[in-house]
């Protein structure tokens, strides 16, 4: 059961690193313009919850896996078609990511 515990937190927190850097390269990408703040505000918050996710899982002495957060840490690039730099497919991209998001967010407060 460790095991399985252990598996499924790692996987938890690359998500959360995968969203906290999204979140990040997004708000970065869009200086300056009415998306900046509200951006900036997610990045804030999902990086504030991965790092109490981090806390729950030291807790559980559970180790981060240094494979899957190395992955999660690559971001989002490969959905813009650019590792390195903000494509001109990465808003569209990002507003279904928000949008799957924030329907999943309303989904579980809705009971």
């Amino acid at each position: 059961m460790d095991q399985l515990l252990g598996i499924y937190l790692n996987d938890q927190l690359a998500l959360g690193l995968t969203w906290r850097e999204l979140a990040r390269r997004a708000a970065r990408n869009n200086r300056g313009t009415a998306f900046e703040a509200p951006l900036a505000e997610v990045a804030a918050a999902i990086a504030a919850d991965v790092e109490t996710f981090r806390g729950i899982m030291n807790s559980l002495r559970v180790r981060a896996n240094p494979v899957k957060t190395g992955l999660a840490l690559l971001g989002d690039g490969w959905r813009g078609s650019s590792l390195v730099s903000y494509s001109p497919l990465s808003r569209p991209n990002n507003a279904r990511s928000w949008n799957f998001c924030a329907g999943k967010r309303r989904a579980g407060t809705t009971r």
